[in-house]
């Protein structure tokens, strides 16, 4: 996929421009992608993709200067992007710094770096800032009752939800009657009633 951004888009709003490899050299438009957050301005003026499923973009233009980037996940499967994480200066200079004004995504998909070059108070003026991704392992716990009031093949489903002291917890696998997983992990005990 190819993104072009349009920061003047509706009334310089902003937005993107996806195009799909169909065959060969052609291309094909995808549907326009506008930000989700309130009072964008000039969404799409930088954009970066990595080798894979994440690009960055962004809108240095909003909330009167300060900017702020965007970054999008694309499926593989899918020729749709998700708007992911929208993300702010993280020192929280808030004046007019253009945060956005540039972005990079490395190759390997874990590091953005985006450029501010209206920072006040430097010489000769501007910052980029680093953002590292963290991958954190998915978890799970798996629960065994006791067979006669457990029944859990029977009276659950993968996907459908339990609440444990208060908290709520996706099933991922029933394993047996008598054993399920879930996520994600509970870090308490539970006794399950004879």
């Amino acid at each position: 996929a190819s993104l072009v951004g349009a920061p003047n888009f509706n009334n310089g709003d902003g937005a993107l421009y996806p195009f799909f490899s169909s065959s060969g050299s052609n291309y094909t438009a995808g549907p326009v992608i506008k930000s989700n957050v309130v009072g964008s301005a000039g969404f799409g003026t930088s954009v970066d993709t990595g080798n894979s499923a994440w690009t960055v973009v962004g809108a240095p233009d909003s909330y009167n200067g300060a900017g702020y980037v965007t970054s999008l996940y694309r499926l593989a499967t899918s020729n749709l992007f998700n708007q992911t994480q929208v993300l702010v200066a993280p020192d929280q200079d808030f004046s007019s710094i253009g945060f956005g004004s540039s972005v990079v995504v490395s190759d390997d998909e874990r590091w953005m770096y985006v450029g501010a070059p209206g920072i006040s108070g430097t010489e000769p003026g501007g910052k980029v800032y680093a953002f590292g991704q963290v991958y954190v392992q998915p978890q799970s716990v798996t629960y065994t009752g006791n067979g006669i009031n457990t029944v859990f093949s029977k009276q659950l489903a993968p996907g459908d939800w339990v609440v444990l002291k208060g908290m709520s917890y996706r099933i991922d696998q029933i394993i047996s009657d008598t054993s399920l997983t879930i996520t994600p992990a509970y870090r308490g005990s539970v006794n399950v009633p004879d």
